[in-house]
């Protein structure tokens, strides 16, 4: 893999264990009950909904492999995580940017 390659995978990576710590700040999740404060810019409505599109992905396949994330189980301990951004939508930004300076 070049240099490059290593990069992307990074981010693959690091989406893959937020989906499996789902480790969303605890304010990311108050938006998927149906309220986002709108009050904190378009940029936090994004991230509501990239949150919520992951966790939706996340438990189907937690569904489909009976494996569930750390969340939601109670002998991890832990309530909420400190992600506030997607790895994946950093990438897709950093692409964006990568393709405009091209």
């Amino acid at each position: 893999m070049s240099e490059t390659d290593l990069s992307d995978f990074a981010y693959l990576v690091e989406q893959i264990f937020v989906c499996l710590f789902e480790s969303y700040r605890s304010d990311l999740l108050v938006g998927l009950l149906g309220t986002v404060d709108t009050t904190k810019g378009i940029e936090h409505v994004e991230a509501v909904q990239a949150a919520h599109y992951f966790k939706k992905v996340s438990e189907k396949v937690f569904s489909e492999t009976r494996f569930f994330g750390a969340i939601n189980r109670s002998s991890f301990g832990v309530s909420h995580g400190a992600n506030y951004s997607m790895p994946f939508k950093e990438w897709a930004v950093s692409m964006e940017q990568l393709l405009f300076l091209r």
